[in-house]
């Protein structure tokens, strides 16, 4: 295995942060097997996602040899250049998918636990946002690859995108990001346990990591930097998947301290709203009884 090819460089971060990424879904449907929501189904698409993107990258993109006496790359058939192209692609496709889902799934984290009816119907608003954002990112690979065709020719097939792709990117990227990190604040206000307060805020605030990554690839994308492109976007990918992943495994650690391992910590969380104290089940929110 030749570590200095970029193919196999791409494969191996592949292999690397998926896994990690599909482990921590997997303990998380594990933990939260019993109470099933919409969070936990956007997190087991991302993971369903990713692993179609793995796929993509081992696929091979076409058989190459080199014209006698030019020196020149050219692939064997014409269905080794179109698998490059549908490899590609996948790859695309599947890296908007796995990002949004996840937010989405964070999202609905929030929708899960957030007492108030108002800001509910507000994040559900913006959960539609999240959708039409992901349709319009996908929408634009094509727009912006299918009128140039001659990337499907290269050994390893894949469409240099403008700065316009990178711009978009980063636009929808700070706009759900900011939206992740400040929708929370309410939240942690009505929450009575400090600790618990502080906890939240911490698993919440992780997003900031999937900012960070988002950024640096939105800069190579800009750059046009190459192979790094689709380096950088499998980090951000599975990043993504961990951190919607995080406030569910955090707080079952937690409860397996306490010998509680079927709890996901967000069940009988106490709130103050309103001048009543509110009990927040998996579903909704109930009375406390008095």
């Amino acid at each position: 295995m030749n570590l200095h090819d970029p193919l196999v460089k791409v494969r191996v971060t592949c292999v690397i942060c998926s896994s990690a990424a599909i482990i921590s879904t997997i303990y998380r449907l594990y933990v939260r097997r019993r109470r099933i929501w919409a969070d936990d189904g956007f997190a087991f698409f991302s993971m369903l996602f990713l692993a179609v993107q793995v796929v993509a990258v081992f696929l091979n993109p076409g058989e190459f040899s080199s014209l006698e006496g030019t020196g020149v790359g050219m692939p064997t058939s014409i269905t080794a250049n179109g698998i490059g192209a549908t490899r590609y692609y996948m790859m695309a496709n599947m890296f908007y998918s796995i990002i949004w889902s996840a937010r989405l799934s964070i999202l609905f984290s929030i929708i899960r636990i957030d007492p108030d009816i108002t800001r509910r119907y507000f994040m559900k608003g913006a959960a539609v946002l999240f959708g039409v954002a992901w349709v319009i990112l996908i929408g634009q690979i094509y727009w912006e690859c299918e009128p140039e065709p001659n990337w499907k020719s290269k050994p390893v097939p894949q469409c240099e995108l403008n700065a316009d792709v990178g711009i978009c990117q980063l636009i929808s990227d700070i706009v759900s990001d900011s939206l992740l990190l400040l929708t929370p604040i309410r939240l942690f206000l009505v929450i009575r346990d400090k600790w618990l307060r502080y906890r939240l805020m911490m698993i919440f605030s992780t997003c900031i990591m999937t900012t960070i990554v988002s950024l640096a690839h939105t800069a190579y994308v800009i750059e046009a930097a190459g192979n790094i492109i689709v380096m950088v976007a499998l980090v951000e990918n599975c990043i993504s998947l961990i951190v919607c992943n995080v406030p569910v495994i955090v707080t079952s650690i937690v409860n397996l301290q306490e010998s509680n391992p079927l709890d996901d910590g967000l069940t009988n969380l106490k709130f103050i709203s309103f001048g009543e104290r509110q009990t927040v089940t998996t579903l909704g929110t109930l009375p406390a009884h008095h």
